[in-house]
């Protein structure tokens, strides 16, 4: 069972949301997620990245995954 109140690595992360250890380092690159936070915190940083695609409000035309 995954504890998302701890920190996991990119490529945990990665298969928790279903994107590769490459798009997570992406994310984090790109500031979209906050470096050694709970994966908690990813999992809200990343489902607001992905709202807000949807909704047209990212100028770089999203996530690239």
């Amino acid at each position: 069972m995954v504890d998302i109140d701890e920190v996991m690595t990119q490529a945990q992360f990665g298969e928790l949301v279903g994107v590769s250890q490459q798009s997570v380092s992406g994310l984090l690159q790109r500031g979209v997620l906050t470096p050694d936070a709970p994966a908690t915190t990813w999992l809200l940083e990343y489902c607001t990245n992905l709202r807000e695609q949807a909704a047209g409000r990212q100028a770089d035309g999203g996530m690239n995954l």
